[in-house]
């Protein structure tokens, strides 16, 4: 009897030793930008970045001032394009106020300049400090680091004056520009052509591939309030398409109108009322980001998006939202500072944010400059 216990027990016993508890298996194996979602997960989750900001605000000009644009060369070389009004009191012909339309930031000071005439400027967009583009509208302007020119001016009498208020472009031989009432014209370092979408839209953002081979412009018809244009054209800039934007899921707000839109690698990204919509330009694939619903119901004037995990959306009124891979985070920690704080436009670099525009009604300028 006692034989065939210790006979069982040894049989029990090599099972176990030769059937060993089988292990975990390991974590998955991410590629950069990306970790396991737990330590024994299987899939990959993308890796965060911070939502912090540390806010610098600085006040330009006096009443009647306002900023419409921004652009980051570096963290020392920054340029915001308007309209400036300062105290002149050592002024030679009695007047004490002078007029600019653009202020440079050297890491140190803001310092006032007129771009060809004093007139409002709108956009501006930099390939590097010796070669800035401006636009008031009618007129290109560019800026070779040591003098301002006038590259081109269109029919201000004929098509009205805010033709032109927004530049991209990927080199010096292939730039939009995109304004009010349908209006585009692109440069190829040589010649300037103007050209009619058919779309009767005031468009206010473009942006592309760095290639150029894609070109998105956003935009609202000024017949149907409320409603959006989304154009696309694919390495030529004389044939748009217009892209089949998801109407919004919840047309009783009738504000679902896109501003800003940015493109990193294959995806359009574009925010909404409705949240952020993210279109692949390649496989035609279409969804709303659900996480994006909470924090993006504002309207956004400028979307920058650096990776997939870093994605900065600028507000109407200096409020904000970030992605970082994980969670959107809104603030409004901005207009509390100054009373009545109005966004224009900004710039988003991988260190930096820029939002400008004006406070209490026009009684200054404002640069807020966000620092992670």
């Amino acid at each position: 009897m006692h034989s065939k216990f210790y006979l069982f027990i040894l049989v029990v016993s090599l099972i176990l030793v030769a059937c060993p508890k089988p292990m975990p298996p390991d974590s998955a194996t991410c590629e950069a930008g990306y970790h396991p979602c737990s330590p024994d997960s299987q899939e990959c989750c993308l890796d965060t970045t911070s939502h912090e900001f540390t806010w610098v605000l600085d006040s330009l000009g006096i009443y009647g001032s306002e900023l419409r644009d921004a652009v980051i060369i570096n963290e020392s070389d920054i340029w915001v394009v308007g309209e400036l009004t300062v105290y002149d009191p050592d002024s030679v012909n009695g007047t004490p106020e002078a007029y600019y339309n653009a202020a440079h930031w050297d890491g140190d000071e803001w310092l006032y300049h007129v771009v060809y005439n004093s007139a409002m400027l709108y956009g501006v967009f930099a390939f590097s400090s010796d070669d800035i583009y401006f636009t008031n509208g009618i007129s290109v302007l560019h800026y070779d680091g040591i003098a301002f020119e006038r590259l081109w001016r269109a029919d201000a009498e004929q098509f009205g004056f805010r033709q032109v208020i927004k530049i991209w472009g990927t080199s010096p031989n292939n730039i939009y520009f995109a304004g009010y009432g349908g209006c585009i014209v692109h440069y190829d370092g040589s010649t300037f052509t103007r050209f009619d979408t058919g779309i009767d839209t005031d468009f206010s953002d473009i942006t592309g591939t760095p290639d150029g081979e894609h070109v998105f412009l956003v935009g609202n018809p000024l017949d149907r309030y409320g409603e959006d244009v989304v154009l696309h054209s694919q390495g030529d800039p004389f044939n748009w398409v217009n892209l089949d934007y998801p109407p919004s899921r919840d047309s009783s707000d009738g504000l679902h109108e896109v501003y800003s839109a940015d493109v990193l690698g294959d995806t359009l990204y574009v925010p909404s009322f409705d949240g952020l919509w993210k279109f692949n330009f390649n496989t035609g694939e279409s969804d709303f980001d659900e996480r994006s619903k909470q924090s993006i119901t504002q309207l956004y004037l400028f979307t920058g998006v650096k990776t997939s995990n870093d994605i900065f959306f600028g507000g109407i009124n200096m409020d904000y939202s970030h992605f970082n891979g994980d969670s959107y985070l809104y603030k409004n920690e901005i207009e509390p500072l100054h009373g009545n704080v109005v966004m224009k436009g900004g710039d988003y670099s991988e260190q930096l944010a820029i939002m400008v525009g004006y406070y209490n009604a026009w009684t200054h300028a404002l640069v807020a400059k966000g620092y992670r």
